[in-house]
C-alpha cells in the first residue's frame, strides 16, 4: 500500500530536517520521521547551544513527542518524557523480559545519580512512586503523640496534606494551618516563626506550592527549626529539573518529590530524600525483603537497614527506576541552571505580556528570586473554568486550574519545550477571553 502524506506533514517533516542539518554535528542521524533519540552525550555537546540558543531549544523540543495539536502548559502537573527515557524503560524492560529477572541491584545505580544531583549520600535517597508515597512515609514514621502539632501550609496540595490529616485522625495530633504570603514569599520564615508554639513537633511545607508558583525560603525555615528541635519537611514536587536543589545545603529532614514533573521521568517514579540523622528515629511502616539489615526469621531476629532505601521493599519496577536514571541522565545533559535561566525568562516574558491585560492579576511574585517557571494568573470576575476551558477548546491551550484555597487561577508551566511564541499565543487568548467578559 502506497503511504499517503498530507501537504501539512511534508512541510512540518521538512521543518524538522532542517533544524537537524543546520546543525553540523557528526552523529546524528536521523529516523524515518527525520528525528533521531540523541544520548546526553550528544545533548552535552551539541552545537549552537551558545550560539544558537533558538535552534538548540527547537532541536531540545523534538526530543519529546508532544502533539503539536495542542500546546501544553502543565508541566507541573504531569510532565512529558522525551524519547531518550522511553527508550531506556522499553529496552530494560525487554532485557529483563527476556530472562525474567527483576535486576533489582541496577537501581543502586540510578540512587547513586540521584544522590550527585542533589548532592547528598546515596544512603539518604529512597525510590518512591511520587511525591505522595514519600509525604506518606514522612507523615508515618515521624514519632508523634497525641496532642502533638504539626505546622501546615493553607496551599498544601492533597498528596502533601491528605497524609497528615489521615495521621491526624488515627493518632489524634494537631494540625496548624498557616496562610502564606504568596506574593511576599520571604516573609514565610517569619510567618512559621510567629506560629510556632512548645507543642509544635513538625514543620511540613511546599518548597514551591502547586498555587501559585511562589518561592518558599526553605533554607531559612531549616535552620529555624533545627535551632528549636523541630522536624522540618518539604514538599518538593516542583523545584528539582526546573532548578538546582542542594539539599545539603537546605538541610531538611525530609524531602519527597516525583520523577514525573519537571524531571520528565516515567510516571510512578519518586525520589524520598531522609536525612541521615532522622533515619535512627523512624521505624518504617512497611518492610520486606531489602529492609533489613539483619534478618534471621528463625530466632524471630529483624534489624532495619539505617539507609533510606530500606523504603524500597520487595520487588520493584526495574524500568520505571532506570527510566527515572535516564531523565537524571537527559537534564543533567542540558544542564540544570540552563533550564532555569531558560524557563525564567519565558516566565518572566510571560508575566510581562499577562500585565498589559485589562483585568488580569498575576499572583506569582514578579521578582525571579521568589519565583521559579511558574506563572499564575486569574481575571477579574471568572472562574478559573471560565478561563480554562476556552482555553483548552478554542485555543488548545492545556493548563492547570487552581481552585485551591478559593482561588479563581490559571497556572502555567513553562517548561524546556515551551516557546516564547506559545507564550504569545497564549497572553492573546487570555486578551481575547478577558475582552469578552
Amino acid at each position: 500500500m502506497t503511504q499517503r502524506f498530507s501537504r501539512r506533514h511534508f512541510i512540518q517533516k521538512s521543518a524538522v530536517a532542517g533544524v537537524f542539518s543546520s546543525f553540523s554535528f557528526h552523529g546524528i542521524g536521523r529516523d524515518s520521521d527525520g528525528i533521531r533519540t540523541l544520548s546526553p552525550e550528544e545533548l552535552s555537546s551539541l552545537p549552537g547551544r551558545d550560539a544558537d540558543e533558538e535552534k538548540y531549544w527547537k532541536l531540545i523540543r523534538m526530543q519529546f513527542p508532544l502533539t503539536r495539536k495542542r500546546i501544553y502548559f502543565n508541566t507541573s502537573g504531569l510532565g512529558a518524557s522525551p524519547r531518550f527515557v522511553m527508550n531506556a524503560v522499553y529496552e530494560k524492560m525487554l532485557e529483563l523480559e527476556t530472562i525474567s529477572e527483576t535486576g533489582h541491584e541496577q537501581v543502586n545505580e540510578v540512587t547513586k545519580k540521584i544522590a550527585r544531583l542533589f548532592h547528598v549520600d546515596p544512603e539518604e535517597i529512597a525510590i518512591t512512586r511520587n511525591t505522595t508515597e514519600g509525604m506518606n512515609i514522612f507523615a508515618r514514621e515521624v514519632p508523634l503523640d497525641k496532642g502533638d502539632e504539626v505546622l501546615l501550609s493553607t496551599h498544601e496540595h492533597p498528596g502533601g496534606a491528605v497524609p497528615w490529616l489521615g495521621v491526624m485522625k488515627d493518632k489524634g495530633i494537631q494540625l496548624k494551618l498557616i496562610e502564606p504570603d504568596y506574593r511576599q514569599p520571604e516573609r514565610m520564615t517569619e510567618i512559621v516563626e510567629r506560629n510556632l508554639t512548645a507543642r509544635t513537633k513538625v514543620v511540613s511545607i511546599d518548597h514551591i506550592p502547586c498555587t501559585t508558583g511562589s518561592l518558599f525560603p526553605v533554607s531559612d525555615i531549616s535552620r529555624l527549626c533545627r535551632d528549636r528541635g523541630i522536624i522540618f519537611g518539604i514538599d518538593g514536587a516542583h523545584p528539582p529539573g526546573q532548578m538546582p536543589v542542594n539539599l545539603r545545603e537546605i538541610d531538611p529532614d525530609f524531602y519527597a518529590l516525583s520523577g514525573h514533573k519537571w524531571l520528565f521521568g516515567p510516571k510512578g517514579t519518586g525520589i524520598l530524600f531522609i536525612n541521615k540523622r532522622i533515619l535512627p528515629r523512624l521505624r518504617p511502616c512497611f518492610v520486606g525483603a531489602y529492609s533489613d539489615r539483619e534478618y534471621r526469621f528463625e530466632d524471630l531476629v529483624l534489624e532495619y537497614k539505617m539507609e533510606a532505601n530500606r523504603e524500597e521493599y520487595g520487588t520493584r519496577n526495574t524500568p520505571l527506576v532506570v527510566g527515572l536514571g535516564a531523565a537524571v541522565d537527559f537534564v543533567t545533559a542540558i544542564g540544570v541552571e540552563r533550564i532555569q535561566r531558560r524557563s525564567g525568562k519565558m516566565a518572566a516574558f510571560l508575566k510581562e505580556e499577562l500585565l498589559k491585560i485589562p483585568g488580569v492579576d498575576v499572583l506569582t511574585p514578579l521578582d525571579p528570586s521568589w519565583s521559579a517557571s511558574i506563572v499564575t494568573f486569574g481575571i477579574k470576575g471568572m472562574t478559573y473554568a471560565r478561563i480554562q476551558k476556552p482555553l483548552l477548546d478554542r485555543f488548545q491551550c492545556r493548563t492547570r486550574g487552581i481552585f485551591e484555597h478559593g482561588l479563581q487561577a490559571i497556572r502555567i508551566s513553562c517548561a524546556l519545550y515551551n516557546t516564547f511564541e506559545e507564550m504569545e499565543q497564549l497572553a492573546a487568548a487570555v486578551r481575547t477571553i478577558a475582552s469578552e467578559g
